[in-house]
């Protein structure tokens, strides 16, 4: 097995940009290889500004993409990427925009590359019953009919996908990647991410939600939900998003204000404390959705997790009792009573190490690099 891997990552965007759990995971991803032995050397490539930074290893920014247009946005890459990606022994794209791009450079240089898939931005939404923009829906619909069938040809030159769970595994093979090569290895803990789970000694009824405030996150059935719980139950809804203001109404007319607060959006490094004043973290979701970084953040916190039996988050929760229907706010409650009952019983911290600690999925990634150089 050759030491000193170079390996090279393709990302739209890099902290400090963080549109999401998408950018936080590349970066651990980029530290924890780093750091291990067998990586020689790692170059980040970022398309959200021209600034280079370094954090033990090479950030390099390279302008800012802000069109929706994949077929554009993979033109740019292309010419900033063709003098600079064949000196790396294996490619990493991350954050799927880019993906099509990195799998012309494979073929083109014979690199070996591995994508992640994290989300379904080649795959029309209303086949995995989302509803997207109108007007987005229609370009969607247009491209993938005809220039996004070069650009998903271009996608199956990738050697190898890391898919973040078994559903992201499951469509993908069903929609475009058929026959490919798709491991499933989830994203990682951030083993700085503490908190000191303040509440775990006293069950005080208060529930939270984290994460972007729109349809698909199904945030209107857990603020239905507290209609079936005693008005012991608060809610705190941290997140912003195009729904904030008709769940804002939802909740007014429901005459729940009294029960519920919109935290809006709070910075990764002050979510700590919302977790610590918590006691049950529910996660309504009614899409497949591709992970769920925000259940292992609660996780951490040692609190017990609700949430829907569809998507990641059916892989991620450890008590699958404490799963239920989307779309349902009587079933939500009543497995939010259930997530009372065992309070205090549950130890996931070996869990998360066993299953999401850095150490765990850097193994395992770096295995799937040493693979793909071997069979490529």
């Amino acid at each position: 097995m050759p030491p000193g891997l170079d390996v090279g990552i393709v990302t739209p965007r890099f902290p400090p940009n963080i549109k999401g759990g998408g950018e936080i995971s590349a970066k651990l991803l980029a530290d924890n290889l780093y750091a291990d032995s067998r990586i020689s050397k790692v170059t980040v490539y970022s398309f959200d500004g021209d600034l280079h930074s370094n954090s033990g290893y090479d950030i390099v920014r390279l302008g800012d993409i802000r069109s929706e247009f994949k077929e554009w946005s993979n033109l740019y890459a292309y010419f900033k990427l063709n003098s600079r990606i064949n000196k790396h022994d294996v490619i990493h794209s991350y954050n799927m925009c880019f993906h099509p791009v990195v799998g012309h450079f494979s073929e083109k240089f014979c690199i070996p590359s591995i994508a992640t898939l994290n989300s379904y931005s080649f795959i029309r939404e209303s086949t995995i019953g989302l509803n997207s923009r109108y007007l987005h829906s229609i370009y969607k619909k247009v491209s993938l009919n005809s220039s996004g069938r070069i650009l998903i040809k271009k996608i199956r030159n990738i050697d190898n996908f890391i898919a973040l769970s078994n559903s992201v595994k499951e469509i993908y093979e069903n929609k475009i990647l058929n026959g490919s090569n798709i491991q499933v290895i989830p994203n990682m803990i951030d083993t700085n991410f503490n908190t000191e789970a303040i509440s775990n000694t006293i069950f005080q009824n208060n529930l939270i939600y984290v994460g972007r405030l729109s349809k698909e996150k199904g945030v209107k059935y857990l603020i239905g939900s507290l209609d079936y719980l005693s008005d012991e139950y608060s809610l705190v809804i941290v997140g912003d998003g195009s729904q904030k203001e008709e769940l804002e109404k939802i909740a007014s007319k429901r005459d729940l204000d009294d029960r519920i607060e919109f935290a809006g959006y709070i910075e990764q490094n002050k979510l700590n404390k919302y977790y610590e004043a918590s006691d049950i973290f529910v996660h309504p979701g009614i899409w497949p959705e591709p992970f769920g970084r925000t259940l292992l953040e609660a996780m951490q916190a040692d609190l017990p997790i609700v949430a829907t039996n569809i998507g990641g988050p059916k892989d991620i929760v450890p008590n699958k009792e404490l799963l239920c229907p989307p779309r349902d706010s009587e079933q939500l409650a009543k497995s939010i009573k259930l997530a009372e009952d065992m309070y205090n019983e549950l130890d996931v911290q070996k869990y998360l190490y066993d299953n999401y600690h850095p150490s765990t999925i850097t193994d395992e990634v770096i295995e799937l690099y040493y693979e793909t150089m071997k069979n490529k």
